[in-house]
């Protein structure tokens, strides 16, 4: 599947080729590759369990839990071997599930911390944060994350990773447990951050938050790629989704 993905020479966006992921001797992705351009929204889609947090992780992280093999390019350079951190100063930013935010912090000092690691003026990380995000940056900066709501949680989670030049960004799941507006308040953002030249990879268990702007989706079905597409429907028929259509 997908054998010329995006060679290093072209030098442009993120290409996963043949990534293996195992947890000790269970394997949880074989063979994957996948590839996002600068400005594309590109959407891994699978069930529970298929493996879809196991690559976002793999990609974008370095764990001494996991055995990771194949390459992940990044604007040219190969850097599945680097520490997370080298990751991150690259532009390579993930918004993990579940958020992973600091709840005793405040709305401020969840983005300080971010911006002092990766070395960042706080200067610029906080009117970057003020112009995308103004509802939580101008009027809630200094209220404990933990009391924010599921859809401004998410929003500060995203805030924290646009710190710097991110150029690809990795969304496992953003729209798990919010409501309907605050998934599509986060789908209008995410959009915009693609219209900005920010290519996007989202891991979900649907494309019905993406389909009019995704490039393309990758179906994930027990760990390997079991389809690429830009159709809905045959997004399901790939899931093995049935729907009564009387």
């Amino acid at each position: 599947m997908n054998d010329s993905v995006l060679t290093p020479e072209n030098n442009e966006g993120m290409a996963v080729e043949g990534v293996s992921v195992m947890y000790g001797k269970i394997p949880a992705v074989n063979k994957l590759s996948l590839k996002v351009i600068p400005g594309e929204i590109v959407v891994l889609v699978g069930h529970n369990s298929a493996g879809k947090t196991s690559v976002i992780q793999a990609v974008a992280t370095r764990s001494r839990w996991t055995k990771v093999t194949g390459s992940v390019f990044f604007y040219g350079e190969r850097i599945d071997g680097l520490p997370t951190r080298e990751r991150w100063a690259r532009g390579l930013r993930l918004v993990p599930q579940g958020r992973q935010i600091f709840p005793s912090l405040d709305v401020e000092e969840n983005l300080r911390v971010v911006s002092d690691n990766l070395s960042i003026p706080w200067k610029d990380a906080i009117n970057r944060a003020r112009e995308l995000f103004p509802q939580i940056f101008r009027k809630r900066t200094k209220v404990p994350a933990g009391n924010l709501s599921g859809g401004e949680q998410q929003m500060l989670a995203l805030a924290r990773v646009l710190i710097g030049k991110p150029r690809i960004l990795l969304l496992d799941e953003p729209g798990l447990g919010l409501a309907r507006a605050a998934i599509r308040e986060l789908v209008k953002v995410i959009e915009d951050l693609s219209e900005r030249g920010i290519g996007i990879l989202v891991a979900d268990q649907g494309v019905e938050s993406w389909v009019k702007k995704m490039v393309r989706a990758y179906v994930m079905v027990r760990g390997e790629i079991a389809g690429e597409t830009l159709d809905s429907q045959e997004v399901e028929a790939l899931l093995g989704i049935t729907k009564n259509l009387s």
